[in-house]
């Protein structure tokens, strides 16, 4: 009976650890989908930023590609506190983002008789977001649409229009006291491939 009666109470408590475990991930996986929302809100948020950035103001749009240093030293500033705003506390994080953003930037108007006019990124579908403590990462597919204006070979003014589907996105982010903040962003940001990304050490 002794024998039986220890059975019993290992048995019981080891359902006792499988039910709560279980109540446990269930738990997990309720609070990851309610994150969902807020998570693809802050992709979508440093996705607006990155666009707005990759395109130089209206007053500063020329088409000899020649920008005053002292503009463009104050957009580039502009460009890094948005950034300090939407990512994680960590200078170098932000520092390489910053770095990345102002090399595409500095291509859509660096070339001669041309100069971006509009960059606009969409989620599309989201593919996944695989989750690791509180950190995620989101890899998604997106629609890009590009504006430019050049100086056509009898030297008008025109617009060239162009769009490309990235496929491959990514955007990680970590939970820093409730929030979800951008860690780590490899977006392809034109048609050939070519990604703005960043690493934290």
């Amino acid at each position: 009976m002794k024998f039986l009666k220890k059975i019993n109470t290992g048995l019981i408590l080891t359902i006792i650890v499988v039910l709560a475990l279980v109540v446990y991930l269930v738990e997990v996986e309720r609070q990851r989908e309610d994150d969902k929302t807020e998570i693809r809100s802050a992709c979508e948020e440093f996705i607006d930023v990155t666009d707005k950035y990759l395109v130089l103001p209206e007053e500063m749009q020329t088409l000899t590609g020649e920008v005053s240093e002292e503009a463009e030293k104050a957009y580039e500033q502009e460009a890094e506190e948005a950034l300090k705003d939407i990512m994680v506390d960590n200078s170098e994080a932000v520092k390489i983002q910053h770095q990345f953003l102002v090399q595409a930037l500095k291509r859509g108007y660096t070339d001669i008789n041309e100069v971006r006019t509009k960059y606009e990124r969409n989620i599309t579908k989201i593919a996944s977001y695989e989750f690791e403590g509180n950190t995620v990462t989101v890899t998604f597919s997106s629609e890009v649409e590009t504006e430019a204006k050049y100086l056509n070979y009898l030297n008008q003014e025109q617009t060239r229009a162009g769009s490309f589907s990235p496929s491959n996105d990514e955007i990680m982010l970590q939970k820093i006291d409730g929030e979800w903040k951008v860690t780590y962003a490899n977006l392809q940001y034109d048609g050939y491939g070519n990604s703005i990304s960043l690493d934290v050490y």
